[in-house]
């Protein structure tokens, strides 16, 4: 796969200190609240990054469901490895693509996928794959982000003036995900039965607000590009976003609602 899917050690430590921290976890807790998991069940997360799902799961739901991770990134799953050394056996990480899960068919009954179907180059065919590795009464749980709040507004606006237009639009590329109205339709045709629809809205609180956007960037694809740029240039693109979110501002912290589409379906 292409190496723009990979992420430097530093760039994934920032990532689970600002990115995890400040949106992932709260969705992943506001997602889990929505969803049945029993003792016996077999978990898997799908692009889970450093793990906040699979590891939100097990701190939901106890040390008896068996857990999966899988990623393309080698970093992050180092990174899930490292967070999760203290519980050996609980959980199995896997560096392996959405389309090539590492599993036999019906070898989970949930499988999510966290803000991960609209970075993958053929979303029919990661679904597909999942619904193979789920069982007959199996549950897939996806969440993608609905439409940008004020703060990627903002960050896409100053990635555009001071680096350049593809900087602008790769900020907004996660809230772009054509596919997000026709999943119910994908899933159907793909066999999966009892879609719904829902929203989860949580709150992205970026802690510090002036360090923390600057962390933010560095632990996204953006990093890099903003890393060749003379280091004016983050002062400025930090300058514009604060500017431009003051009424979210409290105290030091950004605090912006942002809300994501919720879509669980029956295997």
């Amino acid at each position: 796969m292409p190496n723009r899917y990979q992420l430097a050690t530093s760039a994934v430590d920032a990532y689970e200190a600002q990115k995890v921290k400040s949106i992932f976890a709260p969705l992943a807790k506001a997602t889990l609240s929505k969803v049945q998991i029993a003792d016996g069940d077999r978990v898997l997360d799908v692009a889970c990054g450093t793990g906040i799902v699979a590891r939100s799961v097990r701190e939901r739901f106890g040390p008896t469901i068996s857990i999966c991770g899988v990623d393309l990134n080698d970093m992050m799953i180092a990174k899930a490895r490292s967070l999760t050394r203290d519980l050996p056996g609980h959980f199995d990480w896997h560096v392996a693509d959405a389309t090539n899960i590492p599993a036999s068919s019906s070898s989970f009954s949930r499988a999510f996928c966290q803000q991960g179907l609209q970075y993958f180059p053929d979303d029919l065919a990661a679904l597909s794959e999942m619904r193979r590795v789920l069982t007959d009464d199996g549950t897939l749980i996806l969440t993608v982000w609905a439409p940008a709040n004020e703060y990627f507004l903002a960050q896409s606006a100053a990635m555009s003036k001071y680096v350049s237009v593809e900087a602008g639009e790769k900020a907004l590329a996660p809230f772009a995900y054509p596919g997000a109205r026709r999943l119910p339709e994908l899933l159907e045709q793909l066999g999966f039965k009892n879609v719904t629809v829902d929203t989860v809205s949580v709150e992205r609180v970026i802690i510090d607000a002036e360090h923390g956007i600057r962390e933010d960037i560095l632990g996204s694809p953006l990093g890099p590009m903003v890393d060749k740029e003379e280091p004016a240039v983050m002062e400025k693109i930090v300058g514009d976003i604060l500017s431009a979110c003051t009424g979210y501002l409290q105290n030091a912290n950004l605090v912006v609602p942002q809300h994501s589409t919720l879509v669980m379906a029956s295997s």
